[in-house]
């Protein structure tokens, strides 16, 4: 995405960014921070900003950077935000989630005990859920890993339940954006060449010096959360560990050399995983919404050599078009809302099933009939016997 922000500068705007690692001071390389040659003289906001050893969140991040937006389209300019982590954008974007562990807002905050179950790592992600929100675990299989993890995720940066989010949502205080109008672009491509310029990425920054910056991101005493959530350190461990003792312990270069390139392997497949991470957030969640000013749209980027074509232009074209305030909703863009399927279980299969289309398959499937079949047969041995 840095790639094209100077791009949108024929806009009289400002850039803000929405990555959650690129606010660290240090992590230029790892978050893949803009140069100053690619800010092409657009000025830049939220970069480099935060002490690695200090803890920052969402919740942070939205009381940081709200005022800077004012502050902009106070002084007449737009603000063009650019990201990165889609949970950060739509922080920005609607009232929800500026609800904080000490808002009015939302009253049903997390006690000592539910941060401890939380943090239990005998407990399952869904007993976690079960225990601390028993209500949003009634709705989600047990199976569905995704669901609840993004639950918790919720859970933990807000310092509230996410049933008592939704109920805040659904009194109106989540939907409405914070501002009356919103253009929000997604670059696409085809997950095949996203894959492959993600490997490319991975390669260059290692030649630029990543493993030099994660052994000094390393040597810092800051919270070990942040070391989990940068994407490279993991994955290197093993190497940083035996470049350590190479010298000593480990004359042989081979193992170094094995080591390197299986953290290389380990990073592409996160950094992969990763991407479409984010991309099931903006479907779900950013590329849908009932506010009349909001306006997505989605650009294809598979081809560098259509580039004009498919994503400048079409651009420019839809920017000057809300900058005048008649842009029309595209609605090959825009997708519905997901419905919520509550989960239903089958007591005689011992099945849990996710919304009436995956129940009515069931009851209507060979085992099914099978097991029922079973339990009749049961049933007449014992009124018999």
């Amino acid at each position: 995405s840095s790639g094209i922000n100077a791009e949108y500068g024929v806009v009289d705007g400002e850039v803000i960014s929405a990555d959650s690692m690129q606010v660290y001071q240090g992590l230029d390389i790892i978050s893949n921070t803009v140069t100053d040659e690619e800010m092409e003289g657009v000025v830049h906001h939220c970069i480099n900003y935060v002490p690695v050893s200090a803890e920052y969140d969402v919740i942070q991040y939205t009381h940081h950077t709200i005022p800077i937006i004012e502050d902009i389209i106070g002084r007449g300019k737009v603000p063009i935000i650019v990201g990165g982590t889609a949970y950060y954008i739509e922080a920005l974007l609607w009232n929800f989630t500026m609800a904080t562990r000490n808002s009015d807002d939302l009253s049903d905050h997390l006690s000592e005990s539910d941060t401890a179950i939380l943090e239990d790592p005998s407990l399952s992600s869904y007993e976690k859920l079960k225990a601390i929100d028993p209500s949003t675990a009634e709705i989600l299989h047990p199976n569905n890993s995704r669901r609840i993890e993004r639950c918790l995720e919720l859970t933990r940066e807000l310092g509230v339940r996410r049933s008592s989010v939704l109920e805040c949502q659904e009194g109106g205080k989540r939907g409405q954006m914070r501002w009356e109008r919103v253009l929000l672009f997604s670059l696409e491509s085809d997950l095949s060449v996203l894959d492959s310029r993600l490997d490319r990425r991975v390669d260059s920054m290692v030649d630029l010096g990543l493993l030099s910056e994660l052994e000094s991101l390393l040597h810092h005493s800051g919270p070990s959360g942040l070391l989990s959530q940068v994407i490279g350190y993991k994955e290197f461990a093993d190497y940083l560990e035996l470049k350590k003792y190479s010298s000593s312990a480990y004359p042989d270069s081979s193992q170094l050399e094995d080591a390197l390139n299986l953290g290389l392997e380990r990073m592409k497949c996160r950094t992969r995983q990763y991407a479409r991470k984010q991309l099931r957030w903006i479907k779900s969640r950013l590329s849908h919404s009932e506010d009349s000013g909001y306006h997505f749209r989605k650009l294809d980027s598979s081809h560098p050599d259509h580039w004009s074509d498919h994503v400048s232009q079409p651009a420019l074209r839809d920017v000057r078009a809300f900058m005048r305030g008649d842009l029309v909703s595209d609605p090959q863009s825009m997708t519905k809302a997901p419905k919520s399927m509550a989960v239903k279980s089958c007591e005689p299969c011992g099945v849990m099933c996710e919304g009436e289309t995956q129940y009515n398959g069931h009851v209507t499937s060979r085992k099914h009939k099978k097991r029922l079949s079973s339990l009749r047969k049961q049933q007449a041995r014992l009124e018999t016997s």
